[in-house]
């Protein structure tokens, strides 16, 4: 059985369609107030909040865009495509930063990139989803030395793409890739 890092809801700020600033303070109560629960149990517990590292990888002005197979564990994000690497955080993260081990561990998993800057730019607490409701995004920017390629292909595709190749596909994205998409 799966476990995933979550924090209670009321604890969080309302949420919003923006991207919200994340201050030292709600960083520290986000790393540390959380509990692990049953995946299955939490999908469905909008009393809690799973805590997502959510990574927009940059290379050469392009970004990484990538498509959600029906091999993804969720499938309420099966054909969706996002521009996020990310996932949630296990007990094997547990470290004294499970958002950042967590990010690491999810980068790793999913990427082959050559990360030389990563900047936290805000925080995803949306309620427009069933997935939303029980999720709160840490929104990250990478800048990659290469292109990255994507290591899970049974789960996800992966290309490059400039912004005007992304807006032309907005509609396709996720809602969470469509914020951070705008705020960027």
């Amino acid at each position: 059985m799966e476990y995933v890092y979550a924090v209670p809801t009321v604890l969080l700020p309302a949420p919003s369609s923006q991207l919200q600033p994340v201050t030292p303070e709600l960083y520290t109560l986000l790393s540390t107030r959380g509990v692990f629960l049953p995946r299955e149990e939490a999908e469905q517990d909008e009393t809690h909040r799973q805590v997502i590292p959510y990574v927009i990888t940059e290379h050469d002005g392009q970004m990484l865009v990538m498509h959600r197979t029906k091999a993804g564990g969720d499938q309420r994000l099966h054909l969706k495509s996002t521009l996020g690497v990310g996932g949630h955080i296990n007990p094997i993260d547990g470290a004294e930063d499970p958002i950042q081990a967590g990010l690491q561990r999810e980068l790793e998993e999913e990427i082959e990139a050559n990360i030389t800057h990563l900047e936290l730019l805000g925080m995803i607490l949306m309620d427009d989803t069933p997935v939303s409701r029980v999720h709160v995004g840490l929104l990250y920017r990478a800048q990659s030395e290469n292109a990255p390629l994507v290591r899970e292909t049974e789960k996800l595709h992966g290309e490059m793409r400039s912004r005007q190749q992304i807006r032309d596909l907005f509609d396709a994205l996720e809602s969470w890739s469509q914020l951070a998409f705008e705020a960027m």
